[in-house]
């Protein structure tokens, strides 16, 4: 079979009857063609495909086939997939599926991936720049200080205006 191949839907037919046996074989040749049959793989059969690992994204010819199965999967399996790929290409379109899978998962899943754990030297020369892509448009408004801090603090520009608003307070003038 692996000498004279076979279509999509053998490979389907293959996958869902023998999973343990078909989908390190032939699952990445089925997502190339269809993408969208990530959807029907589970996590752990997902990860399992050697070209979609960090080490199968050291091949710059397994990006395109991760990228176009990124938004076909669920939010969790999405950002795995997405930190691998930005890691191994570092390129601004692999950027944004990382922005992307990170904004769609809860809270939770994004306190256990910690980026900068995850990104590791690259966190660490582009932090800012990550910081402000990727994590800050994941958080609410006003759970960033500025957020938090912005309605309840008038801002008062000098003492003497410190000292008229007080009195505005009282009452007299």
């Amino acid at each position: 079979m692996l000498l004279l191949g076979v279509d999509a839907p053998s490979y389907k037919l293959l996958i869902e009857e023998a999973p343990q046996h078909a989908v390190c074989a032939f699952a990445y040749r089925l997502l190339e063609a269809e993408p969208a049959f990530a959807a029907k793989l589970s996590q752990a059969q997902l990860l399992s495909v050697v070209e979609l690992t960090a080490s199968g994204l050291r091949d710059d010819a397994h990006w395109e086939t991760c990228r176009r199965v990124v938004p076909a999967v669920e939010p969790a399996i999405a950002l795995r997939l997405s930190i691998d790929l930005f890691k191994a290409s570092r390129e601004l379109p692999d950027l944004q599926l990382l922005k992307h899978a990170y904004h769609r998962v809860d809270c939770f899943t994004r306190k256990q991936v910690w980026l900068p754990a995850e990104l590791g030297a690259l966190w660490t020369s582009h932090r800012d720049a990550l910081q402000r892509e990727v994590v800050e448009g994941a958080l609410p408004h006003a759970t960033t200080l500025g957020g938090m801090f912005s309605a309840h603090v008038p801002r008062l520009d000098s003492a003497s205006e410190a000292a008229e608003g007080g009195a505005k307070q009282e009452g007299r003038l």
